[in-house]
């Protein structure tokens, strides 16, 4: 088991033996377990919190709101009914505040566009497509690798606003001009990673925590490059949540499926989940590991050329060449295996 989750798993097993002792009966969340009464529980809330528009219950955990600011859109608390199901009624309460602060449109003061306010995020493809039928305009985003997508947002005091292309003639840049923008922001604010990586410096494993934009630390990715290093060029990532980073040294042949459970547990416990998808750190950027990767295969030595690149593995569309030699049979198939660019600088 990984020290970080080891010491979560004793926190939270002392938290248990704590509740035993000092709380007489056990607390009932006020949020309801089952999908269609918390989605009735979530707009009465978002009534209360938003009384000049109207919210028509779809189908469990997909609501229809309808604003007279800002049209018609579709929202689903499904993630925080997730974590709802696994969490405290405190927590739960807090998360189902901010997804309704998501909701509500903020103040026209509050939305102007400051460059100063522009931060880099790393979401999913479905996640900003969902997004940008909700606001009902082009979210400003680009690849980073596999299933995950650089997006721009606008720090705000009491939400998180995603910058849409509209916005960009207001700030009088660019969409790659934005993101390197939010990029650089983002790292003006985080703290160096050898402050904040928590673990022993001799264990292959490690995690970074903090704030909502602790995930966008993938982003900087020569930051990254002392740590993959250490690790003989093998650092394997996650990002399971907005307020949390995987590290593992890929040399181990345990790393991917240890990793793999690590996610699994972060993302059940955190309040905003990204994705379960594993990077490999590549001088030239992110590599996703197929799911069906049970290893990682050594660097190759310094000055060396690998005998076989990617490219002539897979051929042109992705098909590989030479299936029939048998050394080649063990390895996963191209789609998905492919080495992306890093982010904008």
């Amino acid at each position: 088991m990984m020290p970080w989750i080891r010491c979560r798993s004793l926190l939270l097993a002392g938290l248990a033996v704590a509740a035993v002792t000092f709380v007489p009966a056990p607390v009932r969340a006020a949020a309801p377990s089952d999908q269609a009464r918390f989605t009735e529980y979530v707009v009465a809330k978002l009534r209360a919190a938003m009384p000049g528009a109207k919210f028509t219950i779809r189908e469990p955990l997909v609501i229809g709101v309808y604003d007279p600011d800002t049209g018609t859109a579709t929202a689903s608390p499904e993630r925080v009914w997730r974590y709802c199901s696994v969490n405290s009624e405190a927590a739960c309460e807090q998360a189902i505040g901010y997804w309704i602060a998501g909701i509500k449109a903020p103040p026209v003061e509050d939305r102007k566009v400051d460059r100063s306010k522009i931060r880099a995020v790393v979401r999913t493809a479905k996640v900003l497509a969902d997004y940008a039928v909700q606001l009902r305009r082009p979210i400003v985003m680009a690849p980073l690798a596999g299933d995950l997508r650089i997006a721009c947002v606008i720090d705000l005091p009491t939400n998180l606003s995603y910058l849409g292309e509209p916005d960009l003639k207001e700030l009088g840049l660019s969409q790659e001009e934005a993101i390197a923008l939010g990029i650089r922001n983002v790292a003006a604010n985080l703290k160096p990673l050898r402050d904040v990586l928590m673990g022993d410096p001799d264990d292959p494993w490690g995690h970074s925590d903090g704030d909502d934009y602790e995930s966008g630390r993938i982003l900087l990715h020569e930051d990254l490059a002392e740590l993959s290093q250490a690790w003989g060029d093998r650092l394997i990532v996650a990002v399971p949540g907005t307020h949390t980073v995987l590290y593992a040294d890929g040399r181990r042949p345990d790393a991917l499926a240890k990793m793999r459970d690590a996610v699994k547990v972060e993302m059940t416990h955190s309040e905003r989940a990204i994705s379960s998808t594993l990077l490999l750190w590549t001088k030239t950027g992110w590599e996703v590991i197929p799911p069906i990767r049970v290893t990682i295969p050594p660097a190759p030595a310094a000055g060396s050329t690998a005998r076989r690149s990617r490219v002539s593995e897979c051929g042109p569309r992705g098909r590989r060449r030479g299936r029939r030699r048998q050394h080649r049979a063990s390895l996963p198939p191209c789609a998905g295996d492919r080495a992306l660019s890093r982010p904008p600088s």
